[in-house]
């Protein structure tokens, strides 16, 4: 691996650890709906688990070969993507990697925007 190849992967690893990192405060907080959140005894149905089943599906479907690798949750794959695991197994190039985790990236916004308006950078 050239040294350029290998700082292209080193910055996608820190990308994917900061995505993770950012999923996990995303997830762990209030999730709001309407005029309410998933704190109240009326949301119990509705989880956080629900939102990152459709976020892997999301990207399952733009990236079709990540099937390849255990990605049945965000944090699996953010963190299949940090160790290696999906360039490997799931034969993806450092440009594929990157428009992953530019789709990660974007999933995040959204559901950020979405549910927690007002908490950027938090």
């Amino acid at each position: 691996m050239s040294k350029k190849q290998s700082t292209s992967s080193d910055r996608m690893r820190v990308q994917a650890m900061q995505l993770l990192g950012r999923w996990t405060r995303l997830s762990a907080g209030h999730i709001a709906l309407g005029a309410g959140c998933l704190c109240g005894a009326s949301f119990g149905a509705l989880q956080p688990s629900d939102y990152d089943e459709q976020i892997v599906a999301f990207l399952v479907g733009r990236h079709p070969r990540i099937k390849a690798i255990d990605h049945a949750r965000l944090d699996q794959l953010l963190r299949a993507i940090a160790n290696g695991a999906v360039a490997r197994d799931a034969s993806l190039t450092p440009p594929e990697c990157q428009a992953l985790l530019g789709d990660v990236e974007r999933s995040l916004d959204s559901f950020d925007e979405v549910h927690r308006t007002g908490s950027k950078g938090i």
